[in-house]
Formats: structure tokens, sequence, C-alpha cells
């Protein structure tokens, strides 16, 4: 399979960065399986054996299921990252893609989660993240899409920067409506150029929309001046007084989010 890949085209290099890409993440995605499999399928007062003759009934009914499943969801994938793989005219006429491309990059924490580790219990901890999680899948607007989950934040980008600061106001909405459930949570994200390697986006707009979202409050959802700039027809913001943000050189222009121009969205009571 691997001669026939690289007989297809696709180099060597490509294929080491994809393998080491699958190899983050696919062991987190066989440690949920197996837990999901061992609160299904554990019963009191089992055997070793019991459990065993069990969990191999089970993976060979489940493997091929779970395999074609993987499959269908990595051709989705595929297809919505062709859908969002924007080539210009230079780039398709010199037979490749920049080094770097522009892509709004933001950053969603909850406040006060460290806090909340020492008072509950980890299993307890684990349900607030993976909350976070299914809110944020839920609070997406293409073709703006997750880097990564950690833990109490998750890093996301798009090419699209209003499609960025909708889903922020929206994953910022559901995370209050929780009432309670989940602390409330800060944004912070910048626009401009970067670097994607193996999943991940690297470069000084991703530093940025980092520090920036250090820096939010409770509720509230910050941006620089290029985040500003390509959506300020759609957006309302309020531009802070300049500060300097922790790694980075001299005073940032930061702007806080108030509101959508239609009126539709969250308005800061403060203003």
């Amino acid at each position: 399979m691997l001669a026939r890949v690289i007989e297809a085209g696709i180099p060597a290099d490509g294929l080491i960065e994809a393998a080491r890409i699958s190899g983050q993440w696919l062991p987190a995605l066989a440690q949920a399986v197996v837990r999901m499999a061992g609160e299904t399928f554990l019963h009191p007062g089992d055997t070793e054996l019991d459990v065993a003759r069990r969990y191999r009934a089970v993976a060979e009914e489940l493997r091929p299921l779970l395999g074609g499943m993987l499959d269908n969801h990595l051709t989705q994938h595929l297809r919505q990252a062709i859908r969002s793989e924007v080539l210009s005219h230079a780039q398709v006429a010199a037979g490749g893609v920049g080094a770097t491309e522009p892509v709004a990059i933001g950053f969603a924490d909850l406040s006060g989660f460290t806090r909340m580790g020492a008072r509950i219990p980890a299993d307890e901890l684990g349900r607030v993240a993976s909350r976070l999680a299914t809110l944020t899948g839920e609070s997406l607007v293409a073709p703006a899409r997750p880097v990564k989950y950690l833990g109490d934040a998750v890093m996301l980008e798009s090419p699209d920067p209003a499609a960025l600061v909708e889903t922020l106001i929206r994953l910022t909405a559901a995370v209050d409506a929780e009432d309670g459930e989940l602390p409330p949570l800060h944004a912070g994200a910048a626009h401009g150029p970067a670097v994607s390697r193996a999943g991940d986006w690297f470069g000084h707009t991703v530093n940025l929309a980092s520090r920036i979202a250090d820096v939010a409050r409770a509720g509230t959802v910050l941006g620089d001046i290029q985040l500003k700039q390509a959506t300020d027809g759609a957006y309302l913001w309020t531009r802070l007084p300049r500060r300097h943000l922790h790694g980075l050189p001299g005073r940032v222009e930061l702007y806080r989010l108030r509101a959508r121009r239609d009126g539709q969205g969250p308005r800061d009571p403060r203003l």
C-alpha cells in the first residue's frame, strides 16, 4: 500500500507528516473506544476469562464497522479540506502553494478551569472538557474548524475571518447557556499569515491569537486590528488601550467584539 501511494506521486516527506499526525491522534481514539467498551461490556462478577471472551466477540464484530466509520470520516474531512483550499492564480502558475497563507486563528478558554480542577474530581473535570468539545462542534460556522483541543481550551482556524468570529460568538453564547455547568469562556483571535504543518498552525499570527486570549476577560472576545478590519462590515468592535502581550514586542492594538451589525449578536453590558 505504501509503495502504491508513493507511485501515485505523494512525496515521502508528506507521508511522514501524515503518519506523524495519525500517530498523535489515533492512540487517543483507541483509548476512547476501549474506555467505552469497558463501560458498556463489563459486568459485576465477571472473571478475566469472561471479559476476554466478551472483548474478543465485540472486537470481531465492531472492528470492521469502526474501520468503515473512520474511512467515511476521513473522506468527509478530505472533501471539506479540498473545498477550503483556495489557490491564487499565481500559486497555480507556480505549481504549488506558498509557505504561508492568510488565516484567522482563535483560542477559546474556560475561565478558572485550573482552580476548578483543585476542587472537583478528575472524572468531572474530564466531563467539562468533553462538553466544551461538544459545544465547539455544534457552534462551528464553515469553513472554521477546530485545530486541536487543549482540555480547557480549543484552537480554531478559518480562511474566512467572519466565520471564525461567528463561531466564537456562538461558542461563547453556548457556554453561557449552560447555566453555570461550565465556567465562562474568554477568547482571542488574530488574522494574518501562518504556516500549516502536520495538522497544526505556526507563526506570529498563532502566537498573537494565543496571547490575546490570555488577556481577554471572561465572556468576551478580543481581536487584533487585522481581524477587526477584515470583519468590520459585519461586526461592531470597541478599541481598547494598547498593551504589552507576553513574549511579543511593543504594544498591541486590541479590539473587543461588541455585537453583529445586524443587532443580533451579544452586547457587552459595560458599554
